[in-house]
Parts: structure tokens; C-alpha cells; sequence
């Protein structure tokens, strides 16, 4: 979608929906097998989610669910570290 297209230039933001940290870490661990206990934090909650609706916009960038983004990245880390 980039290098392809020599129309684009500036900063885009290239992301999967918004997902909390919490609820990232609580993914990965279940995908890659981990019994660890998460604790919710109390400190103040600061949004910096990445926003790509410009990039979507002008490529028609579909982003990869979460889930499907970490079952990649562990079946790639098997295939390159425990072979």
C-alpha cells in the first residue's frame, strides 16, 4: 500500500481498532499460553490510541483484528525461535 503508491507523503498512523493496555496484555497471555495474573490499574486513564481513518481513507487499509494480529505473531516466533 505504500511503496507502491508515490502519492503519499506526511505521517499516517497505521493501527487496529483501539484496544486498552490491559486488554492487550490479557491477548497475548491467553495466546501464548501464559497463567499470569493482570491487575487493573487505578491511575488515571490516558487514551493514545493511534488513529489511522486518514490512512484508511486514502489507501483503503483494512487493519487485521488484534487476535489475529497476536496469533501471527506467536505462530511466526514458533516458526523462527523454537524450530
Amino acid at each position: 500500500l505504500i511503496i507502491p503508491n508515490n502519492t503519499l507523503w506526511g505521517l499516517y498512523h497505521i493501527a487496529s481498532k483501539p484496544i486498552s493496555k490491559f486488554d492487550l496484555l490479557a491477548l497475548i497471555a491467553q495466546i501464548y499460553g501464559k497463567k499470569i495474573k493482570l491487575k487493573k490499574s487505578s491511575a488515571p486513564r490516558i487514551n493514545r490510541s493511534l488513529n489511522c481513518s486518514k490512512f484508511k481513507k486514502v489507501t483503503g487499509y483494512k487493519p487485521k483484528t488484534w487476535k489475529r494480529l497476536i496469533t501471527e505473531m506467536h505462530s511466526n516466533f514458533q516458526a523462527n525461535y523454537l524450530s
